[in-house]
């Protein structure tokens, strides 16, 4: 299984280039229950026909979703059409057919608040609240934006609100910004001291550099130095909730100043562009963010039902014990903690196609630099034997979902080996993709309850502009 760090691209576990490609899981014990498995489900599959279900092919999907609290969403690419369509329509029927009326996206705060504002109050022009307030550029997609057009028309259509929070915490100067902000109508002296403690930071931001850029920028022994300030204020505005909790903005300002802090913490032995001391960088290191995001939903939601937008990796829910056991976690996993079988995720798999990926090798990459570059085409196969796309492709239909929560024994015990997911997040490495199970194998039961499937896949409709 991909161990992802909080960029989403380091791993606990070095990768080498000429490494050769091992077997995901024993070979033997694959092909005896294989066919087992295979005619399971292939009677319990819900064939898709086209890249946006019918009402006929959700149904059985929308059944099976109805007891839960939370919905995770995920994607195995962040650059394939297929499963960002999927999720779009997916709650879209959540909403129309279940009332659902909380969506969580693996966005920062800041994102989430933007977004928030215009579906609910019509506040900021479409295209800039996706391009300009914060969404990352792999969801600048005509799917994703779909989705925040349909909302909004919902709730004027409606007048029902719909509540929408990023939980991420990767931009810290957008929540010293709003803390500032806030502070400047209740402490002006407070909001001074911080804007002229984050001053570089916030240069940055207004340049256009990302956060990424900045660390890399700082000294090696800087986290102290910018994580404790924002601290204080963190504990100013707690102390002053009797006073100031009923002025605008205030609410909005105490959870900026926890994702500021959670940014630098989540990044706490990057500061620096000098050697990384790897011994620090341990796998409860890499699940801080995880565990972060997953405190976020967790306090935003409190008890209302809800879906969550993320990645494959994040949403997924059970963990392989060997990976648990290094002390790893995934959002996901934080919240299986909590709401236990309230908690139901889907996650996707596919053979072959293109995507949209930013394409670098994982060693000695200027990863800031990498993040100002266009997200170009990529081909991308998971057709080996051992590869879970090339086993869905021999089941049957091109195109498919199933529930594994309702799997008999004999297809548990095949659920059980370990297989290649071809997970990608926003940076991609050919040269190292599925060659090493530590790293990117899994169980496919327990992981995702429920799997959706695509033979091929096809690239995200990415905003390209001149």
């Amino acid at each position: 299984m991909v161990l992802l760090t909080t960029l989403a691209t380091a791993l606990v576990f070095p990768k080498f280039s000429d490494e050769p490609r091992k077997e995901p899981s024993p070979k033997a014990a694959r092909d005896a229950t294989e066919p087992a498995a295979a005619d399971w489900i292939r009677s319990h599959l819900t064939e898709l026909s086209t890249d946006v279900p019918t009402e006929t092919e959700f149904e059985p999907l929308l059944r099976s979703l109805a007891s839960s609290q939370l919905i995770g969403l995920g994607e195995s690419t962040h650059g394939d059409h297929q499963s960002q369509e999927f999720k779009s329509q997916a709650i879209r029927r959540l909403i129309l057919d279940q009332k659902l009326d909380t969506v969580v996206f693996e966005i920062n705060r800041s994102a989430g608040q933007a977004l928030d504002e215009y579906v609910n109050l019509g506040k900021g022009e479409f295209s800039e609240v996706i391009r300009k307030k914060g969404v990352f550029k792999i969801w600048h997609t005509d799917e994703f934006a779909s989705l925040i057009g349909w909302m909004r028309g919902y709730v004027v259509q409606t007048g029902q609100p719909i509540r929408i929070y990023g939980i991420d915490c990767q931009m810290p100067a957008k929540d010293i910004s709003t803390v500032i902000d806030f502070l400047k109508s209740v402490d002006q002296q407070a909001a001074e001291r911080l804007e002229s403690t984050y001053s570089s930071l916030l240069e940055f931001d207004k340049s256009g550099k990302t956060y990424l850029a900045w660390l890399e920028a700082q000294g090696g022994g800087d986290y102290s130095k910018n994580a404790e300030p924002v601290q204080t204020i963190s504990k100013l505005l707690t102390s002053k909730k009797d006073e100031w909790s009923k002025l605008p903005g205030y609410d909005e300002s105490v959870y900026a100043a926890e994702t500021a802090y959670q940014a630098f913490n989540s990044f706490e032995y990057e500061f620096g562009n000098g050697k990384r001391n790897m011994l620090k960088m341990t796998p409860a290191y890499y699940s801080r963010r995880d565990k972060f995001m997953a405190q976020n939903l967790l306090r935003r939601v409190g008890q209302k039902r809800a879906c969550l937008w993320a990645h494959d990796l994040h949403v997924l829910g059970e963990l392989p014990e060997r990976v648990a056991k290094i002390g790893f976690s995934t959002l996901g996993a934080e919240l299986k903690k909590t709401l236990k079988s309230a908690y139901t995720t889907v996650g996707f798999t596919w053979t072959s196609g293109t995507i949209r990926v930013k394409t670098a090798a994982n060693t000695s990459t200027n990863l800031a630099a990498v993040q100002q570059t266009a997200i170009p085409l990529t081909s991308v196969t998971a057709n080996q034997n051992g590869d879970l796309g090339e086993f869905f492709a021999r089941v049957g239909p091109a195109n498919f979902y199933v529930d594994l929560r309702q799997a008999d024994l004999a297809t548990q015990k095949w659920g059980a080996n370990a297989y290649y997911r071809a997970s990608i997040g926003w940076i991609f490495d050919p040269k190292v993709f599925m060659v090493n199970p530590i790293q990117e194998s899994i169980p496919t039961i327990p992981s995702h309850d429920i799997i959706v499937f695509n033979k091929r896949i096809s690239p995200s409709s990415i905003w390209i502009y001149p």
